[in-house]
C-alpha cells in the first residue's frame, strides 16, 4: 500500500455556501451563520466560538463527525429548551406530510384535523421546514428560513401562497364546490378573499393578489396550468433569449473558437500560429464564467479545464495572472448547454455532470438560435482581438494585405493577460441590449442578490474540492489489473496499492475480471490516478518507465509514429524514449526552421508549466496541498496529491 503522500481523500462533492454548513478555512473548522455579501460569509469558529468574516473563494468543504452534525446549525445553543420543545412538536405534526411525495390538499386538511391546527398553519410549517430541512426553521420567532411577506399578515400570506400554488397553478384545478377548468386570476382573487373572510381576517386587495401572481414567470404559469406546448412555442429561444435562464448559472453555454490572432513562442518570439479558446457564458447575465486556452485542438481536456475554471472562484486566478479586476463568478451551474461535438458527447462528461447534479443539455439539431449567446460572445471578443497586432481578422477580404505573422508580438501568456483584461474590465462592464442595456456585471450582481435576499433561493454550491472537480472531468479509463500493473496506450503503471486487485473477479460476474477506474491528464501521462473501491480514494500511480520525462499524450503518439517509421517496435519503452529524445533534438536543431516545430515546443512548455484553475484554488494555492484527511475538529497537516 502506498503512503499518504500518494493518495487523495475524496471529500464531499459540494461545498454548500449557506447557513448551517460546515467549512474549513486555513485548516480551521467553521460553521456558516450568515451571508456577509456576495463574496463572503460570517462563520463561527467551532473550537473557539468567535465569529469571523471569511471569503467564499478561500473555503473548503469539511467532512465532520456525526457528533458534530448532531449539534445542529449554529451550535443550537442560541435557542432555549422551550423553543426546541415547540419546534419538535411542530415537526411531529408535519412529519407525515414531509415523508409524502408531493402531499395533496386533502392530505394537509386531514393532517391538520389530526394535529388540531388550521391547514394553512400546517402548510406554513411544512414550507419552512422543507425549504431549510432543519428543526430550527420551526422555532417560533427565531432564525430559520424566513419567508418575505411584504408586510402582509402571516395568515393572509399563507392563504395566498396555498391558493396560488394548489389552485391557480395546479393542473388538477380544484374549487370548494366543483372543479374549475384553468381558473383565471379573478377566480384566484375570489377564492383568496373568500377564505380570508371565513378565517375572520382582512382579505388582501385585488391589486396585491395580482402583483403576487405577476411575479410568477409567464413560462412557469403556462407550464403549470397545462399549456406546455403553448409555452414551448412562445418561449422557443430567439437571438437574445433562452428558456429557463432566469437566474445566475441556470444555463451555462460552452463552445470552442479558433482565435483570430497569430502568437509567438517564448524563446525567439517567432510565429507559432493561432490558439484555441474554449469559452463558457452565463446566459442570464452574459458574464463569462470561465475559459481555457490551448494550442491543441478541442478535446475532453479543453472541456474539463473550462468547466473547472467556470465553477471555481476567480479571485486567486486573477492574482496568479497579475490582472487587477473584479470577477465574482463561481458555483455549480444548473445546466450546461453544449453543441453536438464529440468532445461534449463523452461518458466522462456525462458522468461528471451527474455527480455534481448538473444537467447536460445538447443543442437541438438545426436550431442555431440555441447557441446564439456563446457565438455572439465569441464574435464580440473576436472584434476586440482584431485590434491587436498579429490579427488574422475574420476573413481574407477584411485582412487585405496585412501581414499577420510579421506583426505578431504576443506569447501565449501575454495574450492570456490581454484576454483576461478584455473580458473582466471591458466586456463585463459594457451595456448589453439583451439584458435591458445593463452591463453583465450589474446583471450578475442583481441575480446574486436575489439568491441572498429571496427566501427559498440559495447561493450556488461550490465543489467540495477543486482538485477532485478537475480530475472528475478528465479522461477516464476502465482496465483490469495485471501482475505487472495496468496498461494504457502502451504505457504500464504500477504501485503496491494495485496488488490486492490483481486478477480480481467481477463481483457481478465471477467469470470475468473486475475492471477499475483510472484517470489521466493528457498533458502529462507519466502518472495516472487509480480509484481504490474499498477505501474510496484516488491513488497516484507512476509509470514503470522511470526514465520517461514529463510528456503529453500528443508527444507520446508522435514518438510511436517515428518508431514505426524506423521499423522498430513502438511498444518497447526504450524505443519510444529514444524516439522521443531524437524528436526533441531534431526540433532543437531546427528551432527556427518551421512554425510547426516552434509551435510543438511551445505547446510542450505550455502543457507542463501552466497552473490549472484547481491548482490555483486548492488550499495553499498549489495542487499538491489537499484539504486535511480527517473527520475531527483538530487542525491536521495536509497531504500530497502528486509525488
Amino acid at each position: 500500500m502506498t503512503d499518504d503522500s500518494q493518495q487523495t481523500r475524496v471529500l464531499p462533492a459540494r461545498l454548500q455556501v449557506r447557513q448551517g454548513s460546515f467549512v474549513r478555512h486555513k485548516e480551521k473548522l467553521y460553521q456558516i451563520t450568515d451571508m456577509s455579501d456576495l463574496g463572503s460569509v460570517i462563520a463561527i469558529d467551532i473550537e473557539e466560538g468567535y465569529k469571523r468574516q471569511l471569503k467564499i473563494a478561500e473555503l473548503v468543504a469539511a467532512p465532520v463527525s456525526e457528533e458534530l452534525i448532531a449539534r445542529g446549525p449554529l451550535g443550537l445553543d442560541a435557542f432555549t429548551g422551550k423553543d426546541f420543545k415547540i419546534a419538535n412538536e411542530r415537526l411531529k405534526k408535519i412529519r407525515p406530510l414531509v415523508d409524502m411525495k408531493g402531499p395533496s390538499r386533502a392530505a394537509f386538511e386531514q393532517q391538520a384535523r389530526e394535529a388540531g391546527v388550521h391547514y394553512t398553519t400546517l402548510y406554513r410549517w411544512y414550507r419552512s421546514y422543507t425549504d431549510w430541512r432543519d428543526v430550527t426553521a420551526l422555532v417560533p420567532g427565531k432564525k430559520g428560513r424566513k419567508r418575505g411577506n411584504y408586510g402582509i399578515p402571516e395568515k393572509t400570506e399563507a392563504i395566498m401562497t396555498y391558493v396560488i400554488e394548489n389552485y391557480f397553478l395546479n393542473p388538477e384545478r380544484w374549487n370548494d364546490d366543483e372543479p374549475v377548468a384553468r381558473p383565471s386570476i379573478e377566480d384566484a382573487i375570489t377564492l383568496i378573499q373568500s377564505r380570508c373572510r371565513k378565517e375572520g381576517i382582512d382579505p388582501p386587495s385585488n391589486s396585491t393578489i395580482r402583483l403576487r401572481i405577476d411575479r410568477i414567470p409567464e413560462w412557469k404559469r403556462m407550464r403549470r396550468r397545462g399549456e406546455r406546448k403553448k409555452a414551448r412555442d412562445k418561449f422557443r429561444p430567439v437571438p437574445g433569449h433562452f428558456p429557463n435562464a432566469d437566474f445566475p448559472l441556470a444555463v451555462v453555454q460552452i463552445d470552442h473558437t479558433y482565435v483570430d490572432l497569430i502568437l509567438v513562442d517564448d524563446d525567439v518570439r517567432e510565429p507559432i500560429g493561432r490558439i484555441w479558446l474554449t469559452l463558457a457564458i452565463d446566459v442570464y447575465s452574459r458574464m463569462v464564467t470561465g475559459y481555457y486556452l490551448s494550442l491543441d485542438p478541442p478535446s475532453t481536456t479543453s472541456v474539463a479545464m473550462c468547466i473547472s475554471h467556470s465553477i471555481l472562484p476567480k479571485e486567486l486566478w486573477l492574482s496568479d495572472k497579475d490582472v487587477k479586476a473584479e470577477w465574482p463568478v463561481f458555483g455549480l451551474p444548473t445546466t450546461i448547454h453544449v453543441d453536438n461535438g464529440p468532445d461534449f458527447r463523452t461518458r466522462v462528461l456525462r458522468n461528471a455532470c451527474q455527480k455534481y447534479g448538473i444537467n447536460l443539455q445538447f443543442r437541438p439539431v438545426k436550431v442555431p438560435e440555441y447557441g446564439g449567446h456563446i457565438e455572439r460572445l465569441a464574435g464580440t471578443l473576436g472584434k476586440k482581438i482584431h485590434n491587436l497586432p498579429g490579427t488574422t481578422f475574420s476573413s481574407v477580404k477584411e485582412k487585405g494585405e496585412y501581414d499577420s505573422e510579421k506583426n505578431a508580438i504576443f506569447t501565449v501568456s501575454e495574450f492570456e493577460q490581454v484576454l483576461l483584461d478584455t473580458i473582466v474590465n471591458i466586456y463585463h462592464r459594457q451595456e448589453h441590449k439583451g439584458i435591458g442595456r445593463r452591463t453583465p456585471l450589474t446583471q450578475w450582481n442583481i441575480g446574486m442578490r436575489r439568491f441572498r435576499d429571496t427566501p427559498g433561493i440559495e447561493l450556488p454550491d461550490l465543489p467540495g474540492n477543486p482538485v477532485e472537480l478537475e480530475r472528475d472531468f478528465l479522461p477516464m479509463f476502465e482496465r483490469t489489473v495485471q501482475r505487472d500493473g495496468v496498461s494504457i496506450d502502451g504505457l504500464t503503471y504500477h504501485e503496491s496499492v494495485l496488488n490486492p486487485w490483481i486478477g480480481a473477479p467481477d463481483p457481478n460476474d465471477p467469470r470475468r475480471r473486475r475492471k477499475h477506474i483510472f484517470r489521466r491528464d493528457p498533458r502529462n501521462i507519466t502518472t495516472i490516478w487509480f480509484w481504490e473501491p474499498e477505501v474510496d480514494r484516488y491513488f497516484t500511480l507512476p509509470t514503470t518507465q522511470k526514465s520517461l520525462p514529463p510528456m503529453s499524450i500528443w508527444d507520446f503518439r508522435e514518438a510511436k509514429k517515428l518508431a514505426r517509421r524506423e521499423g522498430k517496435d513502438p511498444k518497447d519503452p526504450d524505443v519510444r524514449l529514444d524516439a522521443h529524445e531524437r524528436i526533441n533534438q531534431k526540433k532543437k536543431d531546427a528551432w527556427e526552421a518551421t512554425k510547426k516545430q516552434r509551435r510543438d515546443n511551445q505547446r510542450r512548455r505550455t502543457n507542463q508549466g501552466t497552473r490549472t484553475p484547481a491548482a490555483v484554488n486548492a488550499p495553499g494555492g498549489a495542487a499538491e496541498q489537499m484539504p486535511p484527511d480527517d473527520f475531527s475538529t483538530e487542525p491536521v497537516e495536509g497531504f500530497q496529491v502528486f509525488r
